[in-house]
Protein backbone atom coordinates (compact mmCIF):
# COMPACT_ATOMS: atom_id res chain seq x y z
CA UNK A 1 0.00 0.00 0.00
CA UNK A 2 1.64 3.23 -0.82
CA UNK A 3 1.96 5.98 1.20
CA UNK A 4 -0.40 8.70 -0.40
CA UNK A 5 -2.69 5.81 0.25
CA UNK A 6 -2.60 5.35 3.58
CA UNK A 7 -2.92 9.05 3.89
CA UNK A 8 -6.09 9.17 2.09
CA UNK A 9 -7.54 6.34 4.16
CA UNK A 10 -6.58 7.93 7.66
CA UNK A 11 -7.77 11.42 6.96
CA UNK A 12 -11.34 10.24 6.62
CA UNK A 13 -13.85 8.68 9.16
CA UNK A 14 -13.68 4.81 9.55
CA UNK A 15 -15.08 2.01 11.21
CA UNK A 16 -13.71 1.54 14.73
CA UNK A 17 -13.16 5.42 15.30
CA UNK A 18 -14.34 7.29 18.39
CA UNK A 19 -16.23 10.52 17.22
CA UNK A 20 -18.05 13.63 19.21
CA UNK A 21 -21.28 14.54 18.29
CA UNK A 22 -21.35 18.47 17.71
CA UNK A 23 -24.76 18.90 16.81
CA UNK A 24 -28.14 17.66 17.77
CA UNK A 25 -29.70 16.88 21.11
CA UNK A 26 -26.65 14.36 21.54
CA UNK A 27 -23.77 17.13 21.08
CA UNK A 28 -21.07 16.53 23.78
CA UNK A 29 -21.37 12.62 23.97
CA UNK A 30 -18.64 10.47 22.27
CA UNK A 31 -19.97 7.31 20.02
CA UNK A 32 -17.90 4.75 18.00
CA UNK A 33 -18.78 4.91 14.14
CA UNK A 34 -20.41 1.37 13.34
CA UNK A 35 -20.20 1.74 10.15
CA UNK A 36 -19.48 4.36 7.24
CA UNK A 37 -22.16 4.78 4.03
CA UNK A 38 -20.85 7.79 2.08
CA UNK A 39 -21.28 10.86 4.05
CA UNK A 40 -23.54 9.32 6.44
CA UNK A 41 -22.33 7.47 10.05
CA UNK A 42 -23.93 5.00 11.86
CA UNK A 43 -22.83 5.63 15.53
CA UNK A 44 -22.90 3.53 18.90
CA UNK A 45 -22.39 3.78 22.35
CA UNK A 46 -23.58 0.74 24.40
CA UNK A 47 -26.05 2.94 26.12
CA UNK A 48 -29.01 4.67 24.34
CA UNK A 49 -27.16 3.74 21.10
CA UNK A 50 -26.91 -0.10 21.18
CA UNK A 51 -25.48 -2.09 18.19
CA UNK A 52 -28.62 -2.80 17.11
CA UNK A 53 -30.49 0.70 17.34
CA UNK A 54 -27.32 3.09 16.27
CA UNK A 55 -27.94 6.48 15.27
CA UNK A 56 -27.52 7.82 11.82
CA UNK A 57 -25.80 10.97 11.89
CA UNK A 58 -23.75 13.24 8.90
CA UNK A 59 -20.07 13.08 8.88
CA UNK A 60 -19.64 16.61 9.33
CA UNK A 61 -21.73 16.79 12.85
CA UNK A 62 -19.00 14.74 14.19
CA UNK A 63 -15.62 15.43 15.07
CA UNK A 64 -13.46 12.22 14.86
CA UNK A 65 -10.97 12.01 17.92
CA UNK A 66 -9.18 8.83 17.56
CA UNK A 67 -9.51 4.74 16.73
CA UNK A 68 -11.28 2.97 19.43
CA UNK A 69 -11.66 -0.64 17.76
CA UNK A 70 -9.62 -1.75 14.49
CA UNK A 71 -12.26 -2.79 11.55
CA UNK A 72 -11.27 -6.04 12.07
CA UNK A 73 -12.12 -5.65 15.77
CA UNK A 74 -15.21 -4.19 15.17
CA UNK A 75 -16.28 -6.97 12.66
CA UNK A 76 -15.84 -9.33 15.39
CA UNK A 77 -17.84 -8.24 17.69
CA UNK A 78 -20.50 -7.69 15.47
CA UNK A 79 -20.43 -11.62 14.42
CA UNK A 80 -19.42 -13.00 17.78
CA UNK A 81 -21.67 -15.53 19.26
CA UNK A 82 -22.25 -13.08 22.23
CA UNK A 83 -25.73 -11.83 23.05
CA UNK A 84 -26.33 -7.77 22.19
CA UNK A 85 -26.48 -6.92 25.45
CA UNK A 86 -23.07 -8.53 26.09
CA UNK A 87 -21.26 -6.46 22.87
CA UNK A 88 -22.90 -3.52 24.42
CA UNK A 89 -20.67 -3.83 27.33
CA UNK A 90 -17.85 -4.60 25.54
CA UNK A 91 -18.48 -1.64 23.52
CA UNK A 92 -19.18 0.79 26.46
CA UNK A 93 -16.31 -0.39 28.49
CA UNK A 94 -13.98 0.27 25.29
CA UNK A 95 -15.14 3.54 24.75
CA UNK A 96 -14.30 4.51 28.83
CA UNK A 97 -10.97 2.80 28.37
CA UNK A 98 -10.60 5.26 25.21
CA UNK A 99 -11.68 8.17 27.13
CA UNK A 100 -9.61 7.37 29.79
CA UNK A 101 -6.80 7.77 27.38
CA UNK A 102 -7.33 10.84 25.85
CA UNK A 103 -8.04 14.36 27.51
CA UNK A 104 -9.79 17.89 26.28
CA UNK A 105 -8.02 20.31 27.28
CA UNK A 106 -7.63 18.94 30.92
CA UNK A 107 -11.72 19.01 31.38
CA UNK A 108 -13.40 15.59 31.39
CA UNK A 109 -16.20 14.75 29.19
CA UNK A 110 -20.09 14.99 30.34
CA UNK A 111 -22.76 14.52 28.33
CA UNK A 112 -25.70 17.01 27.84
CA UNK A 113 -27.15 16.35 31.28
CA UNK A 114 -23.35 17.31 32.93
CA UNK A 115 -22.65 13.46 33.86
CA UNK A 116 -19.61 12.14 32.79
CA UNK A 117 -19.94 9.47 30.37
Amino acid sequence: MSYLYEQILSAGISEGMGVLSTKGRDAGRVFMVLRVAGRRLELVNGRNRSLSRPKIKHQRHVKPLGHILTATEVANLLNSDLVEREKDIILRKQIEAFLDEIKFDGQEMTDAKGRSD
